[in-house]
């Protein structure tokens, strides 16, 4: 599973001028000097897939700029992916192509970004979509996927083969970040058990034996998130829940302990929850 980028239009696209020409508002900076993960959401619009990217978590944030783009189609996956390096994220889907998996990421979060994606060949079209910053040695993300099959997972180190190992318990949902601050800025994996709702944070891709870390949060049918909310260099979890019909993010500043710092409602309870830092570290904040 050797992955091939290659350049080509994405399909399943409309123009989002035709559904949102008074609401589309591009997000002109992003916040503080070190980077900052803030929340997205991604909704089906007349059969595709729309991509709400907001500025802020601050609650009490009157006007964040919200970024609004289409991209893909509602039989996607959506993924979050730094394909340059650069410390922006990228929007981008995990599609079915033959039966294998297609990640495809849009060269930025603009209209014409979106319309210049690339496009990497990994895993199988039944696996789990993964991103993150597997090899230290390059400032990119690189792609991987969890089977849940076999609780498998097989990460893109930039090696010939990718790094593979079982890991979790049937029903797990795959999670990535920084979890421990590595000065190389890897990421390492987690998984979020609904059954008793807790997160189980692994401190490295590779070992064996690589110790493991549980932090409980959520309730039933949430939606795992994860990211760096406070721009401490340390990705920590939360959660998505639909609340009633409106969506609620519930949010986790710390390393470790529990408990919920930032509680933000946004969205409906039927869209899907993203995680990004959309605009970029040393950037003037527009929007709160």
């Amino acid at each position: 599973m050797v992955s091939v980028k290659f350049w080509v239009p994405v399909l399943g696209l409309v123009v989002a001028s035709t559904l949102f020409s008074s609401s589309i508002a591009i997000a002109g900076g992003g916040g503080p000097s070190a980077p900052r993960d803030t929340a997205g959401l991604v909704r089906d619009v007349a059969g595709n897939n729309f991509w709400f990217l907001r500025s802020s978590n601050d609650p009490t944030c009157a006007a964040p700029v919200i970024n609004v783009l289409p991209f893909g189609v509602p039989t996607d996956r959506p993924i979050v992916i730094d394909t340059t390096g650069d410390g922006v994220n990228q929007i981008g889907v995990f599609r079915d192509l033959a039966g294998g998996g297609l990640f495809i990421a849009a060269a930025d979060n603009t209209v014409g970004g979106i319309a210049t994606p690339v496009q990497i060949q990994f895993g199988l079209s039944t696996d789990i979509p993964l991103t993150g910053n597997f090899d230290p040695t390059t400032p990119e993300d690189e792609v991987g996927v969890y089977r849940p099959s076999t609780q498998e997972f097989f990460l893109d180190d930039g090696l010939l083969e990718p790094v593979s190992f079982v890991f979790g318990d049937s029903g797990d949902i795959p999670v990535v970040g920084n979890w421990d601050d590595s000065a190389d800025g890897s990421d390492e994996v987690g998984l979020y058990r609904p059954s008793n709702n807790t997160f189980y944070l692994r401190e490295d891709i590779g070992s064996s034996a690589a110790p493991v870390t549980a932090r409980p949060m959520g309730a039933p049918d949430d939606l795992p998130v994860v990211g760096d909310f406070d721009s401490d260099g340390r990705a920590t979890i939360g959660v998505f829940r639909d609340s009633g019909g409106f969506g609620t993010f519930f949010l986790n500043n710390m390393a470790t302990g529990i408990g919920v710092d930032v509680q933000l409602d946004y969205g409906a309870g039927t869209d899907l929850p993203v995680m990004g830092d959309w605009d970029g570290p040393n950037l003037d904040e527009v929007g709160c």
